[in-house]
């Protein structure tokens, strides 16, 4: 029984030899939610942007080595906060007596992700289903910055952006492994 899947491998790559002797880069889509001990931490689902790059081990060999890139916003938060502040020196107002203080608090939750990959395609035409195998690392960080909203940005120089401050509050790097599947749909046969 444990046989079946290897011979029918070798016989679908025995149909087509040359279907897998290029080079391939992808780009898409990606998403997350957190699970276990992650999950108490936070509900968001998280959704971003992923790029890889696989290379036949040789020609007419259906193995590929890849590494694959990717970046995700796991949530994110923003906090306006208008008061007027208040100054006095001997019971006296200062300056009028107070600033406005018009400033947003925006918080995001980050994770950039690496992986390298070992990727085995059924050579058939057309549609390619894989299998792979991957490791690599997941990058957590949580950036806080604050940004000047007065009507004529007393806390910040920098009209264009107008950011006052921005700080990772935390950091996390973790192992990541696992298994994947999928298929590979081809649309031209280049791009030259």
């Amino acid at each position: 029984m444990k046989k079946s899947p290897v011979i029918l491998l070798m016989l679908l790559w025995g149909i087509t030899p040359n279907a897998y002797s290029q080079t391939s880069f992808g780009f898409g889509l990606q998403f997350g939610t957190p699970i276990n001990a992650f999950r108490d931490n936070t509900k968001a689902v998280g959704a971003g942007v992923n790029a890889n790059l696989y290379v036949p081990l040789g020609r007419d060999v259906p193995v590929f080595i890849g590494i694959n890139a990717g970046y995700m916003l796991y949530g994110s938060s923003t906090k306006a906060i208008n008061q007027n502040i208040a100054f006095y020196s001997n019971n006296s107002p200062i300056n009028g007596g107070s600033i406005p203080v018009n400033i947003d608090v925006m918080t995001n939750n980050n994770m950039f992700n690496g992986n390298l990959a070992l990727r085995v395609k059924i050579p058939i035409p057309i549609v390619k289903p894989y299998v792979e195998g991957l490791v690599g690392f997941n990058y957590l960080y949580t950036r806080t910055s604050i940004y000047d909203r007065t009507s004529n940005s007393i806390f910040t120089q920098n009209q264009n952006s107008r950011l006052i401050n921005s700080r990772t509050q935390s950091k996390s790097t973790v192992l990541q492994y696992g298994l994947g599947a999928g298929v590979v749909i081809k649309l031209t046969e280049s791009l030259g």
